[in-house]
């Protein structure tokens, strides 16, 4: 079959066509979208650097910074206990009653809730630091006592050495002259900065028993050995 000459020039135009338009498609239009990536990305990191070099001209500054708002970060948990224990309640309010002369009706604990404050870190000088958590606690108190002995206990709570507050107080006096009422009292602490709870100091309990002259005596009370029946008595019986 002979091809006409106009079929050889479409063929060769054609031919000329994938010659210019085939690596355009699969070479120079990909390599350009690349080079546009890549100089997208390249400013990104530029602007990325001189960010890097600004904060490395303040790095006295920062660091200094830094540890201020650590050592304002250390006073304001200071007084923060490590925990949060029932028994340390328990005994903490014993103390204000006998301290401050109010009676104590009915204490009700709530539940100890937390709440995470900062997670864990390494400083620059390679220290690792624990994560920092908080914890709550509301215990409500009915009590009885003078004007003077509720103006006492609040008194004692502004001044204790650890982190407690008198969220809310209700009273009515009653005809003999006392208060009654509740108060509301919020505890916290928290956990990570490497202060432990110390243990209740629980008093000693006296054991003994009161003899039939009203003295009490110490010690434990004396096991008595069963009688046991004499063979006499076997051989009564028998009779």
């Amino acid at each position: 079959m002979k091809i006409k000459d106009r079929d050889v020039k479409i063929l060769l135009l054609l031919l000329i066509v994938a010659i210019v338009v085939l690596p355009y498609v699969f070479f120079i239009k990909p390599t350009n979208e690349k080079i546009d990536g890549l100089t997208a990305e390249i400013q990104t990191l530029s602007e990325r650097q001189a960010y890097l070099q600004a904060l490395d001209q303040n790095r006295d500054y920062y660091l200094k910074s830094i540890e201020v708002l650590n050592s304002a970060r250390d006073e304001l948990i200071a007084n923060y206990p490590g925990g949060i224990k029932q028994e340390n309640t328990i005994v903490f309010l014993r103390n204000l009653e006998l301290t401050n002369p109010l009676s104590m009706l009915v204490i009700s604990f709530g539940d100890v809730a937390s709440i995470p404050v900062a997670d864990a870190y390494v400083d620059q000088n390679g220290e690792e630091h624990e994560a920092l958590t908080a914890l709550a606690q509301t215990n409500t108190i009915n009590f009885t006592s003078t004007y003077e002995e509720m103006k006492s206990m609040l008194a004692y709570f502004n001044n204790y050495e650890e982190r407690m507050v008198v969220s809310a107080i209700s009273m009515d006096k009653k005809e003999t002259g006392l208060l009654e009422g509740t108060f509301v009292v919020n505890q916290y602490a928290v956990l990570g900065t490497g202060k432990e709870l110390a243990p209740a100091k629980i008093p000693a309990v006296e054991h003994g028993v009161v003899d039939v002259f009203g003295n009490f005596v110490e010690g434990e009370e004396e096991e008595v050995a069963p009688v046991e029946e004499s063979n006499e008595d076997e051989e009564e019986e028998d009779n």
